[in-house]
């Protein structure tokens, strides 16, 4: 990738940025003010609300009835409620462990819920609860920062030799691992080779404008 199809890049995922930036400041002052998971009421919004406006509904592909928001969602995230606001809490963006231990907490209560593995919208949640830890993932995210790590010659075998020390304590979440891992290998090459550091969000736009025409 030349310099200036870095900036071509970079100036589509601004733009992308700039429209979304109202409705995505929702989601965020959101959780930022309502973080934690001791409320029955607030945990299922927090749940319904950021899973369909990012299209990762847990009820979706999941026959739940009209109680899901009621009493299923509420009722589980009240069970780990504790210590996912714990894990939260003593969370470090720079500690992989932290990131993927409460990953996968979450990861358990979601499919608790729905029985299906709920890897989006566990991203998409936990992103919104803190957005400089998580990457979003979705199929489209997932196609596009391959394309990317092409684009950037980064070589598959160094992110497989770093979920390896991953793979047997996280084995649930290995997916999301993997399209984690190829994230923090672009970004690495990113603010080496062209000197700009980008947060989970900024490279969410850049993964989702390249997969649009």
């Amino acid at each position: 990738m030349t310099e200036t199809e870095w900036r071509n890049i970079l100036t589509k995922s601004r733009a992308h940025n700039d429209f979304c930036s109202f409705e995505n400041s929702i989601l965020y002052d959101m959780c930022k003010k309502q973080p934690l998971h001791t409320q029955e009421d607030i945990c299922s919004a927090k749940v319904r609300i950021i899973g369909r406006v990012y299209s990762a509904a847990i009820e979706r592909g999941a026959e739940l009835g009209s109680s899901v928001y009621t009493e299923i969602v509420p009722k589980t995230m009240k069970k780990y409620g504790s210590k996912i606001d714990k894990q939260l809490k003593n969370l470090s963006s720079e500690n992989l462990d932290n990131i993927f231990t409460v990953y996968n907490t979450v990861f358990e209560c979601f499919n608790k819920i729905s029985g299906k593995k709920n890897i989006s919208l566990t991203s998409k949640y936990l992103h919104f609860h803190n957005p400089d830890a998580f990457y979003i993932y979705d199929s489209r995210a997932k196609k596009a920062i391959s394309i990317l790590m092409n684009q950037l010659n980064i070589e598959y075998s160094i992110i497989k030799e770093s979920k390896n020390d991953f793979n047997t304590k996280y084995d649930n979440i290995s997916d999301y691992i993997n399209f984690f891992l190829k994230c923090k290998a672009c970004c690495k090459t990113i603010e080496e080779k062209f000197h700009e550091k980008l947060t989970p969000r900024q490279l969410d736009d850049i993964l989702l404008t390249m997969t649009v025409d």
